[in-house]
């Protein structure tokens, strides 16, 4: 398998792959079944109800947990410790991120988070979707290109890099520029003259261009 094939069987948002013998196996999530799940684990249920659900879709319980942690319907057992300053930076610079990748920058740091606990934090940070499913601030983008905020601010006055007004732009503390995914796609195909691919975060490439 080539390096790119890897670097999507990791990172891929929709799906899990788990190995049965030589042969994977991937389990697909659809807006049905992540509503089955959240019905589940939002409601009472009984001993032997997530065995259930997991036969009736073809998943297994371990996937059936997994992604109920996700879509953030799992309390973590284990309450874990307030957040320090250097790991919200990270969370705030990576909330764009599938939680596994989050988990792995942050690990590199030496912070240790579960992601359950990255994926309820990103919600009550409202790091997380609609937002991130559909867009970015500037400060993200330029992050992700390997530029400085400025040179995103160019492209946009420039035409180049299609972006709308948020409502505080008047505060310099905040970031006034909202770039969706689609633009961003747009700007890759049309303006490869500005972009320098040995600086551009791969991870958040392939986050790119999985949703093409």
């Amino acid at each position: 398998m080539d390096s790119q094939s890897l670097i999507l069987r990791e990172y891929r948002l929709d799906s899990e792959p788990v190995f049965a013998g030589k042969k994977p196996v991937r389990f697909q999530p659809t807006p049905e079944i992540d509503g089955q799940i959240r019905r589940l684990y939002q409601g009472p249920r009984k001993k032997g109800d997530i065995a259930s659900l997991a036969k009736r879709i073809g998943w297994n319980t371990w996937n059936v947990n997994r992604r109920a942690g996700l879509l953030g319907v799992v309390i973590p057992r284990k309450k874990e410790p307030p957040w320090n300053d250097g790991e919200l930076r990270i969370l705030e610079r990576n909330g764009h991120l599938h939680p596994s990748v989050i988990q792995k920058r942050l690990k590199a740091k030496g912070f240790h988070r579960s992601e359950i606990g990255i994926v309820l934090k990103r919600k009550r940070m409202r790091l997380t979707a609609p937002n991130l499913d559909h867009g970015f601030a500037a400060n993200v983008v330029s992050l992700g290109f390997g530029v400085d905020r400025n040179t995103v601010i160019h492209w946009i006055e420039k035409g180049w890099l299609k972006a709308s007004r948020r409502g505080w732009q008047g505060d310099s503390n905040r970031d006034g520029w909202w770039i969706t995914r689609r633009q961003v796609r747009r700007f890759i195909k049309t303006r490869l003259d500005c972009i320098d691919f040995g600086k551009v975060d791969k991870w958040w490439l392939v986050d790119i261009l999985e949703k093409w």
